[in-house]
């Protein structure tokens, strides 16, 4: 006589173990969105130092060699004009950059106004000058 062997159905997922599933997921994707999210703000704020910089060593090579700085009211006019930059200068927000003279000591600042394109502000939208040791 042979013996039945009982074979048991296989056992599918059960509703709770993939709520728990999507939760779970849900929860770690979240927390990458969110660490991305701050990645992309400070590399926009660090990409924006660096055009005030560069903006700022244009200025430098212009005075150079014209042995003066241009008129702050024709913006970065001048220094397109003779070829020491290829277009007017913009931030990552698509912000033209601005320069004027310090009035204490007569050399160049140039400023990023910020995500919000508006003086002042915080955080993303603070404003980044060529004087700042590093993006705030």
């Amino acid at each position: 006589m042979h013996a039945r062997r009982l074979r048991r159905a296989p056992r599918g997922v059960s509703l709770i173990e993939i709520v728990v599933y999507i939760t779970i997921a849900s929860m770690i994707l979240a927390a990458v969105g969110i660490y991305a999210v701050g990645v992309k703000k400070d590399s926009e704020r660090n990409v924006a130092f660096t055009d005030v910089k560069t903006a700022h060593n244009a200025l430098e090579m212009y005075r150079g060699t014209t042995g003066r700085y241009p008129d702050p009211d024709q913006g970065f006019a001048p220094l397109i004009k003779r070829r020491t930059l290829k277009k007017p200068p913009k931030d990552p927000w698509g912000n033209e950059l601005k320069w004027e003279l310090d009035a204490t000591t007569g050399e160049p600042v140039v400023i990023s106004l910020g995500s919000d394109g508006k003086p002042g502000g915080e955080e993303d939208a603070a404003d980044i000058r060529s004087t700042d040791e590093e993006p705030q």
